[in-house]
C-alpha cells in the first residue's frame, strides 16, 4: 500500500501535536512511561483480511493523554483514521494546556 502524501503529512502533524500535548501533561505531572507517544499504523491481519476487512488503524501508546494507555482509531484510509485521532488528541491536549495557562503561556496551539 502506498499512502497519499497529504495523508502521510497529516499523520506526522498529528504526531507532533501529540508530542506537544505530552509535553504539556508532563510539565504538570512528570509521571510517565518510556514509550509515551509511540504510534503504529496497522493493517488488517490475515483473518480480518480473509473476512473482507479493509482499511488502516492508528494505534497510540500513551499514558498521559486519554483514559487508557492504548488508543485506536480506524479508517477506510489513513486520512480518515488521522481525522478521528486528531479529535481525541486535541481534546486531551487542550485539557492539559488549559490547566497550565489560560493565556497560552506555552505557545501551544490546538
Amino acid at each position: 500500500m502506498v499512502f497519499d502524501p497529504v495523508e502521510l503529512a497529516a499523520f506526522f502533524a498529528l504526531r507532533e501535536r501529540t508530542f506537544r500535548g505530552i509535553a504539556a501533561a508532563l510539565s504538570v505531572d512528570g509521571h510517565c512511561k518510556s514509550g509515551e507517544g509511540t504510534f503504529s499504523i496497522v493493517f488488517p491481519n490475515y483473518f480480518e483480511n480473509q473476512q473482507g476487512r479493509r482499511g488502516v488503524e492508528i494505534v497510540l501508546w500513551c499514558y498521559v493523554l486519554g483514559q487508557s494507555r492504548e488508543h485506536r482509531w480506524f479508517g477506510a484510509i489513513l486520512g480518515e483514521a488521522v481525522d478521528r485521532a486528531r479529535l481525541d488528541i486535541d481534546r486531551w491536549s487542550v485539557t492539559w494546556e488549559t490547566h497550565l495557562c489560560d493565556e497560552g503561556c506555552l505557545g501551544v496551539k490546538s
